[in-house]
Parts: structure tokens; sequence; C-alpha cells
């Protein structure tokens, strides 16, 4: 299993530390994991290929916190102390997914590149 087994919603899989074993050698390389960005709160079984071969593990994704508050000039408040939902939040987070997703597809066709050029 990897290192990190806890996420926040919307962050990319972290393999490191994740130690695959086939026929008595580690493989470093080459192997691709589904999910790799996490969009969904909860535990999430995470699957590992490596050819033919696969293996899961599971990992808990938590909504983010907000930690920002009203004293470091962070956020906006109405009348309420409740947080202006007006802001630019959303398409911030529509831009880091899709940056995210774009990593993942990149690395896994470097990854398929790999292991095409190795079995040539």
């Amino acid at each position: 299993m990897p290192s990190k087994l806890e996420y926040k919603l919307g962050e990319s899989l972290d393999t490191d530390g994740l130690k695959l074993m086939r026929g008595g050698e580690e493989i470093t390389t080459g192997f691709i994991c589904d999910p790799c960005v996490l969009t969904e709160v909860g535990t999430q079984q995470i699957t590992v290929r490596y050819g033919r071969a696969a293996t899961s593990f599971q990992i808990t994704v938590k909504e983010e916190s907000n930690d920002a508050s009203p004293e470091n000039g962070d956020t906006d408040t109405t009348d309420g102390g409740e947080q202006d939902q007006s802001g630019d939040a959303a398409p911030k987070m529509v831009i880091v997914i899709i940056v995210i997703v774009t990593v993942c597809v990149v690395l896994s066709a470097g990854i398929a590149i790999v292991v095409i050029k190795k079995r040539q």
C-alpha cells in the first residue's frame, strides 16, 4: 500500500510508498491506478493494474474543510456570519480537476508507451 491513505476531495492519488511485486521482482513503473483523481467522498477502492495482473487497496476521501477565517481577510461574510457563496470557487475547482485529469491521462499514456517499447 502507498504511504498516503487519506485524501481531500479532488486530490490526485499519490503512489509514493506503493510496492508491487510480481514473480519476486519489485515493479516500479508500468502500472496504472484507477481512479487517479479522487472525486467521491468516503472509502474508495483503488485498482492497480500491471499488464493482465490487478490488485486493489482502499483509501479514504474527505471533503475539503474551509480553514479560511474572516480575521485573515480571506473571506467575505454576511450579517449572519455565513460565508458569501458568490465567489468564484466553483470555476477554480473545475480548472483544478481538469488539470489533474489531464496529468493522469498524460502519465497513463506515457506508462503505456514504456510498456509497449519494452515488449518490442
